[in-house]
């Protein structure tokens, strides 16, 4: 679910609370993404801490950019996993990228991204400059897929950056929007997609109003995630009929949804929640054996193929190993055994030092496993 909360601690906390609570207990998802947090409200987000069951837990976040409004993940710890979180620092405000398990041992890469907004030149450009920063780091981060979710701010498919996600020449990059392209602004044939604004009046809370007339928020995975054994069951816009045009979406007729959520979702945001399903494997889509056993040396890692065994020094988890293609195998753990199949191979490998031994502690060493 991808939510963009309204900077969520600028108004009353209590109201905003009862309301957007309402809406994500009736959807009831496993991973929250939200946008516009106030960052002196982000780590003590009251949303979860009071209004939503305990099972809710905040993932780490950032603000390096000094944003006024920040991007946060919300997981179930009983069907999630945190791994661990990391920053794309930009002009505008920080993209925060997490790796989760699900299901035990499913990794999923998510980059939740709250892009420049403005339909001008110097605000499109500032946009591009914001995914090809993501893009940047996930390239060093040797992500393999991931997916991208947010208020990205689009206007319609010709945005340079939405191309640039959609077209990118390298599939571990290029994304899949689900919808259908086109000049979603002010389109009544794009009704049924938009997700901004839920009124057509100015509240309190200052957001935007004239309607439902905008498709801001996306959920885009990657083409990878697309392959088998991955299968995305829907992706829709939560509550959208498309019979709310330039309308809000109190105004008849009645929105799909009970009377109490349509009203809370009037009152919590301007925008209305993008939701996603996807079935998951199995089993993950890896081909490495993990050993259960650890090395003698706390401080060093080792890497086992069925010929040879390297050892890293200075080393307390590897983190993941990537083949010079591109696929990479999620280890998260100290020792790794590798499948036949990647014997006689360059690969690179992340791992993690001690915090003692270096503050730079995540390294990239390049193999080859013999």
């Amino acid at each position: 679910m991808q939510y963009n909360l309204l900077r969520y601690g600028a108004s009353p906390i209590v109201e905003k609370n009862q309301v957007c609570s309402a809406i994500i207990n009736f959807v009831n998802p496993d991973i929250l993404c939200i946008n516009e947090v106030l960052p002196t409200y982000a780590d003590s987000l009251e949303l979860v801490l009071k209004s939503l069951d305990s099972s809710w837990t905040l993932a780490p976040w950032s603000n390096v950019s000094g944003g006024t409004v920040v991007n946060v993940l919300l997981y179930r710890k009983d069907r999630v996993t945190f791994v661990r979180q990391r920053t794309v620092e930009t002009l505008v405000r920080d993209i925060p990228v997490y790796w989760l398990l699900v299901s035990d041992s499913i990794p999923l890469v998510i980059a939740v991204a709250h892009l420049k907004a403005g339909s001008n030149s110097t605000s499109e450009q500032q946009r591009r400059w914001m995914v090809e920063a993501l893009i940047d780091s996930l390239t060093n981060w040797n992500v393999d897929r991931w997916i991208l979710v947010g208020d990205l701010n689009f206007y319609s498919s010709e945005d340079t950056s939405y191309k640039l996600l959609i077209n990118h020449p390298d599939p571990r990059f290029r994304l899949v929007d689900p919808f259908p392209s086109g000049q979603w602004h002010n389109n009544a044939l794009f009704a049924s997609y938009h997700t901004q604004s839920t009124r057509d009046t100015l509240l309190s809370d200052g957001g935007a109003t004239g309607g439902m007339d905008d498709r801001f928020d996306f959920i885009l995975p990657s083409v990878r995630y697309f392959e088998p054994p991955y299968q995305w069951d829907t992706f829709y816009v939560f509550a959208q009929d498309g019979n709310h045009f330039n309308k809000s979406i109190l105004d008849s007729p009645p929105l799909p949804v009970p009377e109490t959520i349509a009203t809370a979702l009037y009152f919590c945001s301007d925008h209305l929640p993008v939701l996603a399903t996807l079935s998951l494997p199995d089993k993950p889509v890896q081909d490495t054996v993990i050993s259960t056993s650890e090395p003698n040396d706390l401080h060093n890692c080792q890497i086992i193929s069925n010929t040879s065994q390297i050892t890293i020094p200075h080393c307390s988890q590897i983190i993941a190993i990537t083949t010079i293609e591109g696929k990479q195998i999620l280890i998260n753990s100290p020792i790794a055994r590798l499948a036949l199949n990647y014997t006689n191979r360059l690969m690179i490998v992340s791992y993690e030092q001690p915090h003692h031994v270096s503050q730079n502690h995540i390294k990239h060493v390049k193999l080859i496993i013999e």
